[in-house]
């Protein structure tokens, strides 16, 4: 609170601003964010107080799509064990079979700028593309080449699932025990999104009963970890488990939209044109 004190605009990234903050700064105007997600925000504070706060939409939509297929192919191809087959010695063929994913069903859930890319990524592949979001149109779906079900049956029917929705009260713990007893084709599941979309304690077990093939995780549900966290321990003893650190969005074309739109939605606001408004 003492760095925003009596500050009219505010950059934020990462860093929490609760009610309290808000409140006690009675000149603040505007929060700038230097991201696409506001979880992190008190957005009810910011609204009672009139706080304009814009975010950068859609800059990380290639990045973060092309980790979540890179994760997705790495799972598929079994490259860790490859990797790690080839370093102790060992060169046989036999040792690592794969899954092509032509012909298999990847279910995305959020088609928003992520989604929407990582779809158009694994209808490159050759895949089956079906989806689930809030607001599903017929006209929406033409245009994205996908099919949009119901979360059960996305469950049921994909091969690959990824997250791609944001966290909300709604979406908290999303995937659970009872959801992935629905997966029938033991797929493989990418969360690039937000960790606490899944429930940790349901993913090991899903892992552990063989209900999903791998997981390929860019987000956990404590960022960064505890060491000492049994269900981390646990998750990194699992070699059918990719883990990154967040670090979907980080490429150079990515951060460079970023900051400029971060800086231009300053820019919009300080002419009366206020832009990306999230509240």
């Amino acid at each position: 609170m003492q760095r925003i004190d009596g500050a009219q605009i505010v950059v934020v990234s990462e860093a929490k601003v609760p009610a309290a903050a808000i409140e006690s700064c009675p000149q603040l105007e505007m929060i700038s964010l230097w991201s696409t997600g506001y979880d992190h925000i008190d957005l009810k504070a910011a609204r009672r107080r009139g706080v304009v706060v814009c975010n950068v939409p859609d800059y990380a939509a290639y990045s973060v799509a092309e980790h979540a297929m890179a994760m997705a192919l790495a799972l598929a191809k079994r490259l860790p064990r490859a990797d790690a087959h080839v370093r102790s010695g060992l060169f046989s063929w036999q040792a690592v079979r794969g899954m092509e994913l032509h012909g298999k069903t990847v279910g995305v859930v959020g088609t928003g700028a992520i989604g929407s890319r990582f779809a158009s990524l694994a209808q490159g592949f050759g895949c089956r593309v079906i989806a689930t979001t809030l607001h599903p149109a017929p006209e929406r779906a033409r245009g994205l080449g996908v099919e949009y079900v119901d979360l059960v049956t996305l469950l049921k029917e994909s091969n690959i699932i990824s997250l791609h929705a944001p966290q909300t009260p709604a979406t908290q713990g999303m995937l659970g025990q009872a959801e992935f007893e629905l997966m029938e084709k033991q797929p493989i599941l990418i969360n690039t999104a937000r960790g606490g979309l899944i429930d940790p304690e349901a993913l090991l077990w899903a892992l552990e009963e063989g209900k999903i093939q791998g997981a390929g995780l860019d987000v956990l549900w404590e960022e960064p970890p505890y060491p000492d966290d049994p269900l981390y321990r646990r998750l990194l003893e699992k070699e059918n488990v990719i883990l990154s650190p967040h670090c979907g969005s980080n490429t150079k074309g990515a951060f460079r939209l970023l900051t400029d739109t971060c800086l231009d939605n300053i820019a919009h606001y300080l002419a009366g044109r206020p832009n990306n408004v999230v509240t």
